[in-house]
């Protein structure tokens, strides 16, 4: 490999562990939810980063635990993703407003002008 390439993939690997560090360690001081997106997103990140370098350089345990660590983000993420759309599929059908509550016509309430006219 050219000592520049090798240069960017260990530089991407010391980005990628201070990336993963940073997350775990907002998400230790009950800065970030454990199953948010930011703190998924430092991990993949990361973990992605760490594992390219570790190949790289023939460290296959750490590559390999970087892929595990890495599919495992990107489930929670999906996981959340389908059960946003599941929740949002079902507020519909129930006839709600993205919010919750439910959905209102003009007929319904008054609009602002009314009120202020009152």
């Amino acid at each position: 490999m050219a000592p520049l390439t090798s240069a960017l993939v260990t530089a991407l690997g010391w980005v990628g562990g201070a990336v993963l560090l940073f997350g775990y360690a907002q998400t230790s001081r009950g800065r970030w939810a454990a199953d948010g997106h930011a703190f998924q997103a430092c991990s993949i990140f990361g973990s992605v980063s760490l594992g390219l370098a570790a190949a790289v350089g023939g460290v296959w345990p750490s590559a390999a635990l970087n892929v595990a660590w890495t599919a495992i983000g990107v489930a929670v993420l999906t996981r959340r993703a389908r059960r946003a759309a599941g929740a949002e599929r079902r507020r519909r059908q129930r006839g709600e407003a993205s919010s919750g509550r439910p959905a209102t016509t003009s007929r319904s309430q008054p609009s602002r002008k009314a009120n202020a006219a009152a």
